[in-house]
């Protein structure tokens, strides 16, 4: 994938890089950053190569790759004017006796850095598919992955009316297996996806022993709704054996019993514990008792957690699995 800058140069080549670089004196008010980028536009629209000697924060000295094997003597040396942090060129060999002919020595033909750009993105194309293509290839894809990763869980669903992509749901068979070596944490989080159709991406992290991260599965859904939610712990329930019991409920009163259940998750003692449940199954009725009577308190208290505390409770982990991907 090319990264910000270089796609910054091959889309901005419709102005003329020969002249990035003219004259002693020539000023860049963006500072060192934007010499650099005028020094590296310049080179390959004149194609020819060059090295750094000197390349710090406020200086830079670059001269001809071939300098010293055949003498070509172009070079450009400035610095960073402490008065206004302006970058200047201070001086200018800006003879080119290699060029073209070496470039074409070295890579065959002599192209843009434009034309190279593009075509790179057609041959990503051809190889990758673009985005319909992506989604067309999907069912193609799950029945290959089924097939070469055995005990992968993976689901994929389409409208039933317009036959359009809805969701997929992935936990490949390492991340199922390898779960029963790591933590017994799960992180669940949703994220925006970027990519021209948008949609969300659901996943779960925990942790292996050296507190890194281990991807359990994920799914990509058109939005992060209570559908989705329960869709994928449906199939998550189905590889790591759990039990959810709560569904949707009168919003507020879902707020409350959150909160109390979060005095009871974070009590200390038993004591302070009991006294935190007996306010929660006042206010959550049967329902709550219902589901409260079926999860063990060492599940999900500080106060009876049996074995060590793992100091885990917020989803930092799934936050920062969001950043990393």
């Amino acid at each position: 994938m090319l990264d910000l800058e270089v796609c910054d140069i091959a889309l901005s080549h419709d102005s003329n890089w020969a002249v990035s670089i003219t004259h002693v004196g020539h000023k860049f008010e963006g500072g060192i950053i934007e010499f650099r980028n005028a020094l590296s536009k310049f080179s390959i629209e004149c194609g020819f190569e060059f090295i750094f000697v000197k390349n710090d924060k406020v200086r830079v000295t670059a001269q001809c790759l071939f300098r010293e094997t055949k003498g070509y003597m172009w070079n450009v040396h400035g610095r960073v004017e402490n008065a206004n942090g302006f970058f200047y060129v201070r001086k200018l060999n800006n003879v080119h006796t290699c060029g073209a002919e070496d470039f074409k020595l070295r890579y065959g033909l002599r192209v843009s850095y434009r034309q190279a750009w593009l075509e790179v993105e057609k041959a990503k194309c051809e190889i990758f598919g673009d985005y319909l293509m992506s989604f067309d290839q999907l069912r193609w894809y799950v029945d290959v992955a089924k097939s070469c990763n055995l005990g992968s869980y993976i689901e994929f669903e389409c409208d039933d009316d317009t036959k359009q992509f809805k969701r997929l749901y992935v936990s490949f068979n390492g991340s199922i297996s390898g779960f029963d070596y790591c933590r017994p944490l799960l992180f669940l989080d949703g994220t925006f996806l970027k990519g021209r159709f948008r949609g969300n991406l659901l996943a779960v992290t925990g942790k292996d022993g050296n507190q890194g991260f281990f991807p359990v599965c994920f799914a990509v859904v058109g939005s992060e709704n209570q559908d989705n939610w329960h869709w994928f712990l449906e199939h998550l329930s189905r590889i790591m054996n759990l039990r959810h019991h709560l569904r949707g409920m009168f919003h507020g009163l879902k707020e409350k019993l959150i909160t109390l259940f979060g005095k009871c998750t974070y009590a200390p003692t038993e004591e302070t514990f009991h006294q935190c449940l007996v306010e929660l199954k006042t206010e959550g009725g049967l329902r709550v008792k219902k589901f409260l009577d079926d999860i063990p308190y060492d599940h999900w208290s500080n106060a009876y957690f049996r074995g060590q505390r793992f100091g885990e409770i917020w989803p930092n982990v799934a936050e920062s699995f969001n950043s990393w991907i």
